[in-house]
């Protein structure tokens, strides 16, 4: 018999879920370090009785497709039961490794052998790595799992260790479609048709640099990560240089970004040709929707064409923290241009294969939530967040969180090998790391 039906995905899904069978991208993962004072090891013992209450949780956990992914009318369907046994793996790989593992593996469909949209590897040291299909959740609910493993980790009593679990009749959420009318602004959409038809080199694109061209087919590509942690004291003196100016971490790591590109991009032989760089900063609704403490997806992206500019600004960090405001305000508006090729994602995302790549940097920050105060002997930290994207999507991306107000900062870098060159990324994070520190210092 099969999975009983919950509901048709929606337009961002639908994106996702053809997205990631083209082998376009693979998905989102986060990890996590769950620590004791008698240094308690996570064995499956423990921890399967806590995934347990965890999929007991949310909705999303229990769920796949009824169809291939990128077929019309495609829906959610709920799974009977899971066999953890199948989904989490303990291994011995340090975590960079085991991130670029992760970010490497995507998602088969197949009707006699369904399984869940979603994994854990246990690393040496207590450390938790999930890797989710984009199409069911986003960054936040990464952060959301590890939250919903500590509180269950906390609880006074599990259930019986089993590596079966039933999965329970919850309502899964509605699609981000659903609850917003999510449409661009007259101005969003006549640039966007601008840009199309306006030959190089006026176009905005041409003077834009966004490293190599997609690749001509949807190969998988190998992924890449690097990972930056900064200490509590760093992260406190960092948050507060950034009070004091009027603006975010987020928009002063954005303003960072684009000086620290323009150092590296104007050495480049073609330099002259390139005069800004596009930007995409993660802009999550997850309170205003409805899916606070939730598996869900429910966010968008904000396009920005900064121009090019060596010396960094807190002026122009507090402007870039000011327009993030201004379009949290507005509501998910952006994601209404993905309308524009709704009727046919796989067309669309293989027509552009081997064009110029569109965007330079994927921006998130997860920010820096308290930890959920619970009672227990275990604590959580060293939130690692990173998405794959690495075929056809921005260049790099930059993930951020935090470990709550007393915690530190943490930054994973991602990109694939044939988006830039090596040599160009292990410089950038090297100068983004020195002036990050530099800052903090002070």
């Amino acid at each position: 018999m099969s999975p009983p039906k919950l509901r048709q995905l929606d337009t961002i899904e639908r994106y996702h879920a053809t997205r990631v069978y083209l082998e376009l991208d693979t998905c989102i993962a986060a990890s996590a370090r769950y620590t004791t004072a008698d240094d308690t090891v996570l064995t499956k013992e423990i921890l399967f009785p806590a995934l347990r209450v965890v999929i007991e949780r949310h909705a999303a956990l229990g769920i796949c497709y009824d169809r291939r992914p990128d077929s019309k009318g495609i829906a959610f369907r709920r799974l009977s039961t899971l066999d953890l046994s199948r989904i989490v793996e303990f291994s011995d790989r340090d975590l960079q490794t085991a991130m670029e593992g992760q970010l490497s593996r995507g998602w088969t469909w197949d009707e006699e052998d369904m399984l869940p949209l979603w994994r854990v590897e246990v690393l040496p040291g207590n450390i938790v790595l999930l890797a989710m299909h984009h199409g069911v959740g986003d960054g936040l609910s990464t952060r959301e799992f590890h939250y919903s493993l500590f509180r269950a980790l906390q609880g006074a009593s599990l259930p019986a260790y089993s590596t079966s679990v039933a999965v329970p009749e919850l309502t899964l959420l509605p699609g981000i479609f659903h609850l917003t009318s999510a449409r661009p602004s007259l101005w969003e959409t006549l640039t966007m048709f601008w840009n199309a038809i306006l030959p190089d080199p006026w176009n905005k694109p041409y003077s834009t640099w966004t490293g190599k061209p997609y690749p001509s087919t949807t190969s998988p590509v190998k992924p890449y990560v690097r990972l930056l942690s900064f200490t509590p004291a760093e992260s406190d003196n960092f948050t507060k240089l950034c009070r004091s100016h009027n603006t975010t971490i987020t928009a002063a790591l954005y303003e960072l970004a684009v000086t620290t590109f323009t150092q590296l991009i104007t050495a480049l032989p073609d330099a002259a040709r390139y005069k800004i760089v596009f930007i995409y900063v993660a802009n999550a609704f997850h309170e205003l929707l409805g899916g606070e403490s939730e598996i869900c997806n429910y966010v968008e992206s904000i396009p920005c064409t900064p121009r090019l500019h060596a010396d960094f600004s807190w002026t122009g960090a507090a402007q870039a923290s000011a327009e993030f405001r201004r379009e949290k305000a507005r509501g998910p508006s952006h994601l209404g241009l993905i309308n524009w090729v709704a009727g046919d994602f796989a067309g669309f995302m293989k027509g552009e294969l081997g064009k110029k790549r569109r965007s330079t940097l994927m921006l998130s920050n997860l920010g820096r939530s308290d930890v959920p105060a619970v009672e227990g002997k275990w604590s959580v930290d060293r939130i690692f967040f990173a998405q794959a994207d690495s075929v056809a999507g921005a260049v790099m991306t930059m993930n951020v969180a935090g470990d709550g107000p007393k915690g530190g900062l943490n930054i994973t870098f991602t990109w694939g090998e044939e988006s830039v060159e090596m040599k160009f990324v292990e410089e950038f994070v090297s100068v983004f790391e020195k002036a990050v520190r530099i800052m903090s210092a002070e």
